[in-house]
């Protein structure tokens, strides 16, 4: 894992930010990855001539692959060979940008990603009658196809456009490239040399990027679309009809594949709709997730001085856990009693929203790294992934280890995550856990009171108030952060979940689920009857969000037992879709009926 401390472009090669982004250009943190992805549907609109006329690359290359398909009359003939080594997209690791946690080395192999490309395309190639925007629909077409894919692919497809791109940046800051790189093509191009990846750094414009791949999110988008699109909407109603609202996303993923494959009118349809889509860019400067402004709103830390047991630690478990308690102590000082609560809210569409957990992450290793190094401790810092989920490793020569584990109390998952830990480690030697809880509520959520009774000393338990404050002077400065427009169709926290283990049982018979979620069930009934009674909603979707908000903010409690809300923290995915929305649309489609069936009879 990187645990050198982060540093943008515009830092290490000296370039005014101000231009950057005058220029629209994205400033890479060059030693750790941002979780953003390049979207295709966004190409044919960018201010830059050179990555919008990409999007004829990206066609252009859809294009030959969709003949050399026709062409081929069974697998591994000749045809085939040459359309599979086309289809080769190893993961783009030049632009700093991805799902990579800690670094820029990447995630994984992309070989069964690219064989999925290759026979999806194939299946569906006498439907595509010439036509290469098909592949816009990829995402569709299997499981497996996701947004930090689609976003390589991308990459790979307009490499030299980007080298291009870079090259006509650099030439804008007058910076000379120190780096020959031979592009995907085969081309030479003088780029810059990104010292922490031991590779050419390549730049992207900020307005071809999403925090929300629309393969994410595509069975919303087709339902977005479908109500926008009367020929599409007519599709849908024939030949899919009620089973699309009554099913599980899972599911409706089964749906979607099988009709497209299948049925003409709706993959032409499908596509034409999905052409004329325009997904909005993530704004960077708002940042309403804290993917970016982590390292900016670190340097707001950095004056503190440590206490001196982090200045020359022994090198044992009891000074190691004395030496980081002291260092969570001045940062819950600055937190609590320096107004630097403040960096982990944003008011977006009128709401205050508060950070993902990644940001707590990266904020709290920034920070730490900067006091250890300004102080030359002897203690280390870095990245570790244990059991799937990211925790900080605090060392001084790799014999001793403090484990710090950062979470947020709305975390329903916070408990059984707690006490995995304390099983799974309490008989392991010269190693000591800590969990570092973020409260961004007054009132205590349940699995935060549950794991207060269970505290143990095999991981102690620090919490930080990260509560909103109620005051004129930050109600003034969230004003002046307020986005000039409102954007409610995808809005941050609306993120894919894959709802498994609803799928799983609604799909067997669904009794187990059904009676786990009953009493959620109930209170979302009475309280859909208690908005719609009392105000006027445009949109199922307007209700579910205020139903969630509801939910989380006064009860709490039901949602305990609710996988999605369980797993959404930690994995920044949508947990009001499809469970929640489709009930909340279900009393809206009702309510909606009855209006007009009043407004005929009258």
């Amino acid at each position: 894992m990187n645990s050198k401390q982060p540093i943008h472009f515009s830092e290490h090669f000296n370039v005014d930010k101000a231009r950057l982004n005058e220029l629209g250009v994205f400033d890479p943190i060059l030693n750790f990855d941002t979780k953003v992805f390049v979207e295709p549907l966004l190409l044919k609109d960018s201010a830059s001539e050179i990555i919008r006329n990409s999007y004829q690359t990206y066609k252009t290359f859809f294009a030959n692959l969709l003949l050399l398909l026709q062409k081929s009359t069974y697998v591994g003939d000749k045809c085939w060979r040459t359309a599979k080594r086309m289809v080769n997209f190893p993961e783009y690791q030049y632009t700093c940008i991805g799902y990579s946690s800690g670094n820029t080395e990447g995630r994984g192999s992309g070989i069964e990603f690219n064989d999925k490309i290759l026979q999806s395309a194939k299946e569906i190639v006498d439907l595509a009658e010439g036509n290469p925007e098909i592949f816009l629909l990829l995402p569709l077409l299997e499981d497996g196809i996701a947004g930090d894919r689609i976003s390589d692919m991308t990459q790979n497809i307009i490499d030299d456009d980007i080298c291009r791109y870079t090259q006509e940046i650099m030439a804008q800051l007058d910076i000379k490239g120190n780096r020959l790189h031979t592009s995907r093509s085969h081309n030479l191009y003088k780029l810059l040399f990104n010292p922490y990846a031991k590779q050419a750094i390549k730049l992207v414009p900020c307005d071809i990027l999403v925090n929300l791949p629309v393969a994410d999110n595509v069975d919303a988008i087709v339902e977005e679309l479908a109500a926008y699109n009367e020929r599409l909407r007519d599709v849908v109603n024939r030949d899919i009809g009620d089973i699309w609202l009554e099913t599980t996303k899972a599911y409706r993923k089964e749906i979607l594949l099988k009709e497209l494959k299948t049925n003409k009118a709706f993959f032409v349809e499908t596509l034409t709709a999905l052409k004329d889509y325009s997904p909005q860019h993530y704004d960077f400067e708002k940042d309403y997730e804290g993917l970016y402004k982590w390292l900016k709103d670190s340097q707001e830390f950095i004056s503190v001085e440590l206490p001196k047991e982090a200045k020359d630690c022994p090198d044992n478990l009891e000074s190691l856990m004395l030496a980081v308690t002291g260092i969570i102590h001045h940062y819950r000082d600055a937190i609590e009693n320096k107004e630097m609560w403040r960096t982990f809210w944003t008011l977006h569409n009128s709401e205050y929203k508060h950070v993902r957990s990644h940001y707590s992450y990266m904020l709290f290793f920034t920070v730490c790294r900067a006091w250890l190094i300004s102080q030359n401790s002897n203690i280390s810092i870095n990245f570790k992934q244990r059991d799937g989920q990211p925790t900080l490793e605090f060392t001084i020569s790799g014999k001793n280890r403090l484990i710090l584990h950062i979470k947020h109390a709305n975390n329903t998952s916070l408990a059984k995550g707690y006490k995995s830990v304390l099983e799974k480690y309490r008989h392991v030697k010269n190693e000591k856990h800590c969990y570092l809880i973020m409260n961004f509520k007054a009132a205590p959520a349940i699995q935060l009171k549950e794991i207060r009774v269970i505290q143990n000393p095999i991981c102690e338990i620090f919490e930080i108030d990260v509560t909103k404050r109620n005051d004129e002077q930050t109600d003034e400065i969230f004003k002046l952060l307020e986005p000039e427009f409102e954007f409610n169709l995808l809005e941050f926290e609306d993120m894919l979940f894959e709802d498994s283990l609803y799928t799983e049982e609604k799909r067997k018979g669904g009794k187990n689920s059904y009676q786990a979620y009953k009493p959620l069930r109930q209170k979302v009934e009475a309280l859909c009857k208690e908005e719609l009674s009392s105000k006027e909603y445009f949109s199922a979707n307007q209700l579910c969000n205020t139903i969630a908000s509801r939910l989380v903010a006064e009860h709490s409690e039901l949602l305990s037992s609710f996988h999605p809300y369980n797993n959404y923290e930690l994995a920044g995915n949508d947990w009001k879709r499809p469970t929640l929305y489709e009930w909340c649309n279900n009393h809206f489609k009702a309510i909606k009926s009855k209006s007009s069936l009043s407004t005929s009879e009258s």
